[in-house]
């Protein structure tokens, strides 16, 4: 039991119900669990990573605070962070230093899917399960035994994309015959853009432009001139931050009316919207997750950080929970009964709400196959769901300026 360290402490009873976790109804020894973080906190996605280590903090915290896992005698998460840089070769370096160092029973990273990949690999080699909400189809299609994704992988994300944006053009009188798709050429960029043009082919919408460009783009305008030449109807780009601003100012300059579609990463975080203003109104983007579904865990964020939770500071957080309710249903010691208990794991509701689908189930694959993909629209400054319209609590969507319910 190297993963539980023994401390002086008593734990006094407390009522709860947050994510299925029980508390002893007795005073008992402490023990921690210790799981690895493993993010971007220095280069160009230093930004993501941050807002996924705050998420992470945010359910270490309500877990503890709550009693830690009764099954385990009130033992309480001790997460520990380290720094993959925005290099998939650091990532996987700082994942093998962690678990050298602290033999953490699991290990949540790393946002990138580029970072994922490395990371992941190292942590099937020493059998550590390794949670995260990358979204490339790689990360649970190469037959690992201890990788788990909470979000739908990139090709169903990219398909949804479309076929939302479809819908929504439909119900607005407004059928949709016409798209751009430009990527960035990563792990990400890839595997979500062939969804969308697979769901193309398979809608019969015609894509003017496919597109993809270099990590660390610094001018847009080359880009932008050749998507305005595609006379598409509707822009669906998939960028990360920087990429997504530039891109965004530059089509503003050149007078660009094309309806904006974007793929989550770069278009759903708050500097988005702080750094592009009004810019942003009536964007919309597909989405893993939204923060008017958060619930409790958007407040706390919110009263925390005094901004809207971003999609992976939550998610990050559900794969926390993931691995508390785990914990709790096996009263696992080492890494391998975990991996066996979050291979037959099935929650919903309570911690796990927010989530699309209220749940987490994970397949034979690791895939989280209750999860699906929402469409989400910038709307006088705020991230408001507008699709699938099953969906609880969405908004009516804005398509070319008209109101689509």
């Amino acid at each position: 039991m190297r993963h539980f360290t023994k401390l002086v402490a008593g734990v006094l009873a407390l009522a709860m119900t947050f994510a299925g976790l029980a508390v002893p109804t007795a005073a008992s020894a402490e023990t921690t669990v210790t799981v690895g973080a493993v993010f971007p906190l220095t280069g160009s996605l230093a930004a993501f990573g941050k807002t996924s280590v705050q998420g992470l903090q945010l359910a270490a915290k309500e877990i503890n605070d709550r009693g830690g896992i009764a099954a385990l005698g009130g033992a309480k998460i001790n997460l520990v962070v380290r720094d993959t840089t925005s290099d998939p070769a650091d990532a996987a370096n700082a994942t093998a230093r962690l678990i050298d160092d602290v033999h953490p029973i699991a290990v949540v990273g790393a946002y990138a899917s580029s970072l994922s990949l490395t990371s992941s690999s190292v942590c099937e080699r020493r059998g550590i399960p390794f949670l995260t909400m990358s979204f490339t189809d790689d990360l649970t299609s190469r037959g690992y035994k201890y990788t788990f994704q909470v979000v739908p992988k990139a090709s169903v994300i990219g398909s949804k994309q479309l076929n939302y944006a479809v819908d929504i053009a439909k119900a607005a009188g407004d059928p949709l015959k016409s798209i751009a798709i430009v990527y960035e050429n990563t792990a990400y960029g890839t595997s979500q853009a062939k969804g969308l043009q697979a769901e193309a082919e398979t809608l019969h919408v015609h894509v003017s432009l496919f597109e993809a460009y270099p990590h660390g783009l610094t001018d847009a305008t080359p880009l932008v001139q050749k998507i305005n030449a595609s006379n598409a109807q509707v822009l669906f780009p998939i960028s990360y931050f920087t990429d997504a601003v530039l891109m965004i100012r530059a089509l503003a300059q050149s007078h660009s009316k094309v309806q904006i579609v974007g793929g989550a990463a770069g278009f759903v975080i708050p500097e988005f919207v702080q750094t592009l203003g009004s810019l942003t109104e009536n964007i919309m983007s597909i989405d893993t997750s939204a923060y008017d579904q958060y619930g409790p865990f958007e407040k706390a964020y919110m009263a925390a950080y005094h901004t809207f939770a971003p999609h992976e500071a939550y998610e990050n957080a559900v794969s926390l929970f993931a691995i508390a309710a785990a914990l709790q249903k096996s009263r696992a010691s080492s890494s391998e009964e975990l991996r066996n208990a979050l291979a037959s794991l099935d929650v919903k509701g309570g911690a796990f709400a927010g989530m699309p689908g209220s749940g987490v189930k994970f397949n034979a694959n690791g895939l989280n196959e209750d999860a699906y993909p929402v469409m989400v629209q910038w709307r006088n400054h705020n991230l408001v769901t507008i699709w699938p319209a099953s969906s609880h609590g969405v908004q009516a969507a804005v398509w070319n300026g008209k109101t689509v319910k």
